[in-house]
């Protein structure tokens, strides 16, 4: 079995929002990728952003 991956960045200017909004923008690009078979499988800081990793088999 094969796999690509893939990494998004959730940018820090949307963490001037309320906390639910940013929850939701999150959980919306994250179900987007996972419409075109992208999995998440790590989330992790970076600087003022988030940075998801995302997998699927190719």
């Amino acid at each position: 079995m094969r796999f690509e991956y893939k990494v998004i960045t959730l940018k820090a200017s949307v963490w001037k929002s309320k906390p639910d909004q940013v929850d939701h923008d999150f959980q919306g690009q994250l179900n987007q990728q996972g419409l075109l078979g992208w999995s998440l499988v790590g989330v992790t800081p970076y600087g003022a952003s988030v940075k998801a990793f995302m997998k699927r088999e190719k």
